[in-house]
């Protein structure tokens, strides 16, 4: 059971499908966070553009309304990584641009009177042995460096912050938001069509072919819905389905672009005063732990502790299908780290458990690509940093279909190219083994209280 979806305003109701054959100036695929923010600001950029989102279930099916609820300011590539690529220049503004988007997002859904629960409380990395601790201070070191505002915290500070057991300090970032992710995108959705552009859900999009400029060729999207096949017509098609993208034929790109990875999250029932009391969390951080297998979560709106992290398997060929959103071990695993740093919640129900795929590229970049010769765009490979990545990409794509030059079409993600991931057993193989040892990691590091050295040999593969 997905609580985000359980704990909308309004039952959730499907859109109608593609019933006849369209022509139009931008098929946006996809109708999660970033389909919907490129619609919201190529609206605003290209008014009279005819624009239609097709989504295959419906609006916040996949990650878009599945994920922790972090509006982060997280790239998934580190930053002295990035200044090794593009330079030091273009890597801060990578930094400056993700953390202003944090507030701006937030102002942007309370315009539309989008009611996501967003609350800008910043995020709380808590270190709970000494080697964790070594991790949180690069970590501030390395947001010195970046130019950003981080604070380091002792156990006390800490404490007096949220009570989480065992800790020996922790990092503090501003730059970070909680919010209702299914509220946020089904909100956007409501204020996008408002606008007047059109969303066709259970339309599943089997093929797309770019067209060609060269000959004023436009692009075509096979579509189907109840069994019957339609086709869009489309100047521009936007690609915008993050771990899903492997799903779709098409002739631009590999289907090893990006490969779907699952991350778990599970939630207890709504929390008492008293128990909260004790917890403290009044100031709705997010909080993580400094391991290596990556753990999120959240004090929700309605008083639960919401939380997430990776190890569930990679599935052969990039598999993707609804039984593979549960796994009772991970799940068990995250109530338990759940009740290890809240021993009062060691009697408390938790109620809901999901979890779905996101997008990571071969070598951990995301990208936003355009290629104006004809008109195919894609965005994606958010590495589970999605929900401010996917308002970034809306203003990026915006900006690159309507020819606008702006600081989002100089971001080094703009048609940046991952290399494919290798062909199957290889990449199961190497996907969990390498799932695998961030798990062992942290045990080493239980066991040797020094540094793993399985993490340090990872550390290359992982962005860092």
């Amino acid at each position: 059971m997905n609580l985000w979806l359980e704990s909308l305003d309004a039952p959730l109701q499907h859109r109608a499908g593609i019933t006849d054959d369209l022509d139009v100036d931008i098929a946006i695929v996809g109708g999660g966070f970033t389909g919907l923010w490129a619609a919201h600001f190529l609206r605003q950029e290209m008014p009279g553009a005819k624009i239609v989102v097709l989504e295959k279930e419906f609006v916040g099916f996949g990650a878009s309304g599945r994920n922790g609820g972090w509006a982060s300011a997280l790239y998934p590539v580190a930053f002295d990584r990035l200044v090794i690529e593009v330079g030091e220049e273009r890597a801060r503004n990578v930094r400056e641009v993700w953390r202003r988007s944090v507030p701006e997002l937030g102002a942007e859904l309370a315009r539309h009177g989008i009611d996501a629960g967003y609350s800008y409380g910043g995020n709380i990395t808590v270190a709970r042995t000494k080697v964790q601790m070594k991790r949180v201070e690069a970590e501030f070191l390395a947001a010195e460096h970046a130019g950003e505002g981080a604070v380091r915290l002792s156990r006390d500070q800490v404490k007096d912050r949220i009570n989480i057991s065992g800790s020996v300090g922790g990092l503090f970032i501003r730059e970070c938001a909680r919010i209702h992710p299914a509220k946020a995108v089904r909100g956007l959705a409501s204020a996008v069509e408002r606008a007047g552009v059109k969303i066709y859900e259970e339309s599943e999009v089997l093929s797309l072919r770019p067209g060609a400029s060269s000959v004023a060729k436009k692009g075509i999207v096979k579509v189907r819905h109840l069994g019957t096949i339609r086709r869009v017509h489309a100047t521009h098609i936007v690609e915008a389905t993050e771990g899903f993208l492997p799903s779709i034929n098409s002739p631009t790109r590999s289907n090893r672009s990006v490969v779907p990875v699952y991350s778990l999250m599970t939630a207890t029932e709504p929390l008492s005063p008293e128990i909260w009391k004790e917890i403290g969390w009044s100031g709705n951080e997010t909080l993580a732990e400094a391991c290596h297998l990556i753990t999120y979560a959240q004090r929700t709106a309605d008083d639960r502790i919401a939380i997430g992290g990776r190890g569930a398997p990679y599935f052969f060929n990039s598999k993707i299908s609804p039984e593979q959103d549960r796994d009772p071990q991970v799940h068990g695993q995250l109530r338990e780290l759940a009740r290890s740093w809240f021993p009062i919640l060691r009697d408390v129900n938790f109620t809901h458990a999901w979890g779905g795929p996101l997008g990571i590229a071969r070598d951990w970049h995301p990208t936003v690509s355009f290629d104006d010769k004809n008109g195919y765009a894609r965005a994606g490979g958010y590495v589970g940093d999605g929900v401010t990545s996917s308002y970034v990409a809306g203003r990026t794509l915006a900006d690159l279909l309507s020819g606008k030059k702006s600081e989002f079409t100089k971001l080094p993600w703009v048609n940046h190219q991952s290399p494919p991931w290798e062909g199957e057993p290889v990449r199961w193989l190497a996907i969990n083994a390498g799932l695998k040892a961030m798990t062992w990691a942290d045990r080493e590091e239980h066991l040797s209280h020094r540094e793993s050295l399985i993490a340090r040999a990872m550390a290359r593969l992982l962005g860092h």
